[in-house]
């Protein structure tokens, strides 16, 4: 049905409020049968161009009316196109209809309307600026009647006498005079301020200055060799001839005559600090910086059966404090230990209690001189190859072997008393789980290094910190290559993440064809699902008998320290690059050991080798970062 649109009246401006805007439109409404009746929807659009069609055209205002009644076509409706108000240029009026009620489209009616002048008359209700210049103002017709004096001042028309001052100007532009007060011109009184004296209450005063606060100009000095030792009222002084001077340099200073310079000093030697001689055969230890940024060393002391924690007083663990953490109560107790942070930026230790179970102990302040010890997992023989890290809200997260099933086991905290922990099975396929190593890494990721002792193979265990139920298992080392000896590949796995966020991890590989043959792997992982590795082989050596023990550190700037023993001798290894494949080698002070050691960068980023010597715990504390004595850093 096509509709047309015919205007009977048009506009004209509503009589309301001096500013007001709207304006009726009446109109009539017909098709091809005639004029409507009923109701219809209205939707009007003020317009800057005739064409509506036209991109350039733009909508300025917009006004839809629901259902409205048509008498015999007829309709009349109020248009109020706020904020805009019409300016004197051209505007037109596009007017769509559709059926009273619908919520289709409208149907547009063209063309459209153009605004006639009493809409446009509202632009006389107010006035642009500068639209009115004398050119608009007929001669004669503003006068100063027309003024409005209470906002316009007439020009001033008086003026005073000598001795008198203007006290007031009237509408008029007349002014009233007022004689001056104290015409004569002398000043009523001078009071001396600060530092100054005299004054004065009438003619002529003096101001002199206070030689008891403000000194006068010093006008001499002292000869060369003396000093000044006093200055007087006048700036006159009282001269003193100098002491023989005597002075007295300290530590790394060095005075030739007048000169003093910074003496060359010798270059820091390594350390080693014993701070367990209790006899004490330690097996396996770990260590972390604490919050206060001094190492922390947890280990075993296999005399006692009891775990102790010791605390270093300084970066170079030269002293210490050593507390016992969990005596055993007559079982062997704090084997297999590992440390971490909690939440709360205390220790976390993970450790074995032989017949207990896998237990936990969190230390209540940087120095664990407080703790609290709780068994966690004590369904059967578990807790062996413990090693420790958190969950993302700071509770204890452990992997660990289970000896009697040969398990690979993960547990997460709940809650930091770890109360009511979830204790996952994450690998159960043989004989495995012995030398976990755990670390949580990007997207909260959890990797777990651990050995198959039934493959020969080092695998890892990765899932998501929140559900270790069913881990993603990877067999990252060990496939056998055509016509070379078996491979016994994974034992002593150490991991910890690089600086671009992805694991890496040392470990052991041995022939099994050839029981002299031994060799030291750093694997890095080249996505954060590890699907993809680089393998760097450290070390091969057939004179050897075994290599073990191997760990890995990370510290500031994205450092990478390894060591690893080579029958009883230390090496330390600093990697030069990602896949380590640059790196200088080092020894400790302690070379020759007959135990269990590891690698732990301090708070300024320097080897801590921690290693059973003779039945004694010691750290070496080298002063270059891959303990190499003759390295020298400017």
């Amino acid at each position: 049905m096509r509709k047309t649109a015919s205007v009977l009246l048009v506009f004209f401006l509503l009589i309301t409020a001096a500013q007001s805007t709207p304006f009726t439109y009446q109109g009539r409404l017909a098709d091809d049968n005639g004029p409507i009746n009923g109701s219809v929807d209205l939707l009007f659009r003020l317009l800057d161009a005739a064409d509506p069609n036209d991109l350039s055209t733009n909508i300025l205002g917009s006004n839809q009316f629901q259902d409205v009644m048509l008498d015999d076509g007829v309709f009349t409706v109020t248009l109020d196109f706020q904020p805009f108000v019409f300016d004197g240029n051209a505007y037109w009026l596009e007017i769509g209809v559709r059926p009273g009620g619908s919520q289709g489209g409208y149907t547009q009616l063209l063309p459209t309307q153009s605004i006639q002048p009493a809409p446009e008359a509202q632009v006389a209700l107010s006035l642009a600026a500068n639209s009115v210049t004398g050119a608009h103002v007929v001669d004669g017709s503003l006068r100063a009647e027309d003024v409005d004096s209470t906002s316009i001042q007439l020009r001033v028309n008086g003026s005073c006498a000598a001795g008198s001052a203007i006290r007031s100007i009237a509408p008029d532009g007349s002014v009233t005079c007022e004689v001056d007060d104290d015409a004569g011109g002398d000043i009523t009184g001078v009071v001396a301020g600060f530092g100054l004296s005299g004054g004065g209450d009438a003619g002529d005063v003096n101001l002199s200055v206070d030689s008891n606060t403000i000194q006068r100009r010093v006008s001499n000095g002292c000869a060369a060799g003396s000093s000044i030792r006093s200055i007087a009222v006048d700036g006159s002084v009282v001269c003193e001839t100098d002491d023989v001077a005597a002075f007295t340099v300290g530590e790394g200073l060095l005075l030739e005559g007048n000169t003093l310079r910074v003496a060359a000093l010798p270059w820091p030697a390594d350390q080693k600090t014993t701070i367990d001689n209790n006899g004490a055969a330690t097996t396996t230890h770990s260590a972390i910086v604490g919050s206060d940024g001094l190492t922390v060393i947890t280990y075993q002391d296999a005399n006692m059966g009891a775990l102790k924690v010791h605390h270093c007083n300084d970066l170079s663990c030269s002293s210490g404090t050593t507390t016992v953490i969990d005596s055993g109560n007559g079982v062997s107790a704090g084997a297999y230990s590992s440390v971490t942070l909690g939440g709360n930026g205390f220790p976390l230790i993970s450790h074995y209690r032989t017949g207990g179970g896998l237990l936990l102990t969190r230390c209540q302040d940087v120095r664990c001189s407080n703790h609290v010890t709780t068994a966690v997992d004590e369904n059967g023989d578990v807790g062996q190859w413990t090693s420790i890290t958190t969950n993302p809200q700071g509770y204890a997260l452990i992997s660990y072997y289970d000896v009697d099933n040969g398990d690979l086991k993960i547990l997460s905290c709940n809650d930091e008393p770890c109360s009511s922990p979830q204790i996952w099975l994450a690998d159960s396929g043989g004989d495995v789980g012995q030398y976990s190593s755990i670390v949580r890494g990007i997207y909260d990721t959890v990797y777990v290094a651990y050995y198959d002792a039934t493959g020969g193979n080092l695998k890892m265990a990765r899932c998501s910190a929140a559900n270790c139920a069913t881990p993603a298992l990877l067999m990252l080392d060990g496939l056998d290559v055509p016509d070379v000896n078996e491979e016994d590949v994974g034992q002593w796995a150490s991991i910890n993440l690089l600086g671009n966020g992805l694991p890496a991890i040392v470990y052991n590989n041995r022939d099994v064809g050839d029981a002299s043959n031994f060799f030291v792997y750093f694997l890095r992982c080249l996505d954060y699902l590890c699907t993809t590795t680089s393998v760097q082989s450290l070390a091969s050596y057939a004179s050897f008998q075994t290599i073990y023990g191997t760990s890995i550190s990370t510290g500031l700037h994205g450092a990478v320290v390894l060591s690893y023993k080579m029958n009883n001798q230390t090496q330390i290894s600093r990697c030069m690059n990602y896949d380590c494949s640059e790196r200088l080698y080092g020894t400790p002070p302690s070379l020759y050991w007959g135990g269990y050691a590891l690698v732990s960068l301090n708070a300024e980023g320097l080897p801590l080798h921690i290693a059973q010597l003779g039945n004694n715990l010691v750290v070496d504390y080298c002063m270059q970062n891959s303990c190499l004595s003759n390295l020298r850093t400017r």
